[in-house]
């Protein structure tokens, strides 16, 4: 079981840090519910500069068109159900004719709008589609004050490389890496919580800035971190109000 803290003091500071907990994949649709898999392995770190948090909805352009149009006005009480009737018969006449007449009839409309120089208006909207699933990154930079924390920081490193791979039960099949549960230890409430994460990349750094090595077991006098996590699921309204 790994519980390791850089910096060393990090318990004992009245800043807000953050604390990664090791687990196995929930996919919980609440995602604030108790977690009952975690593995023991957690990392504590400093809060880094610059976190940010992007939501992202999705939605795709819909169009009325010259059918549509007809019956959104007649929905609204625009245009009389003959005449909409009337155009939905013709659209199907269209219809059956065959690609090639239509590729002929849509022809014939390219020339008759290159003559008056109009176009039929499309009618776009917005159409929601869907929640999208949020990304994380993270980005830290050590550069050890003792011996202590020069050791933990390929501990660190290597806890997060092992948790973000799956495990090769056989030559056929993996077992799913484990995914994170990240809170923030010490901060304001109102900071936008995490819900289940997969680690999805993992980049190092050595010695970013210079060449240069520590004497006692030549550790690199500065490393980065730099970690990627996106969700396992979307979430909704009732979760954005608890504080996701």
């Amino acid at each position: 079981m790994a519980n390791l803290r850089f910096p060393e003091n990090l318990d004992g500071s009245t800043s807000p840090w953050i604390l990664f907990n090791a687990q196995r994949p929930q996919y919980n649709r609440r995602v604030n519910a108790a977690k009952v898999s975690s593995t023991g392995d957690s990392v504590g770190l400093y809060f880094p500069v610059g976190h940010t948090v992007a939501d992202e909805l999705n939605y795709d352009t819909g169009q009325l068109g010259l059918i549509g149009g007809l019956i959104d006005k007649f929905a609204s009480g625009g245009v009389t159900n003959d005449s909409v009737q009337k155009l939905v018969e013709s659209a199907r006449a269209v219809g059956g004719v065959g690609a090639r007449a239509g590729a002929t009839l849509a022809g014939a409309g390219d020339v008759y709008n290159r003559a008056n120089q109009r176009v039929p208006n499309p009618q776009e909207f917005m159409l929601f589609k869907s929640p999208g699933m949020r990304s994380f990154s993270f980005s830290f930079t050590f550069v050890p004050q003792s011996e202590t924390e020069a050791d933990v920081v390929p501990r660190i490193i290597r806890f997060f490389r092992a948790a973000a791979y799956p495990v090769e039960l056989d030559s056929l099949e993996y077992q799913f890496p484990d995914t994170f549960s990240i809170s923030y230890q010490q901060s304001p409430d109102d900071i936008i919580r995490m819900p289940e994460l997969a680690c999805t990349g993992v980049s190092v750094t050595y010695n970013p800035n210079s060449m240069s090595y520590f004497t006692n077991g030549n550790q690199p006098v500065e490393t980065t971190l730099e970690l990627s996590f996106t969700e396992l699921r979307p979430i909704s309204r009732s979760l954005v109000e608890e504080g996701f």
